[in-house]
């Protein structure tokens, strides 16, 4: 994963991320498609909470 300088908050955000960055890992090796890797992500970010500008972006979907 990039040298990011944020923290993770707590640590079931600590575990969604080094969950991903497993299943980034396969994928670039091949072992998991695409696919599974966007589900898993999605599913472990489902019950965080977003920003404003998520929280916009999301209205403006839900409108078109």
């Amino acid at each position: 994963m990039s040298s990011d300088s944020r923290k993770p908050r707590d640590e079931p955000e600590r575990k969604a991320l080094s969950s991903i960055q497993t299943a980034l890992e396969l994928s670039a090796a091949g072992e998991v498609s695409w696919d599974a890797v966007a589900a898993e992500c999605r599913a472990l970010t489902r019950e965080r909470s977003h920003t404003p500008s998520e929280q916009l972006l999301r209205e403006s979907r839900d409108e078109r």
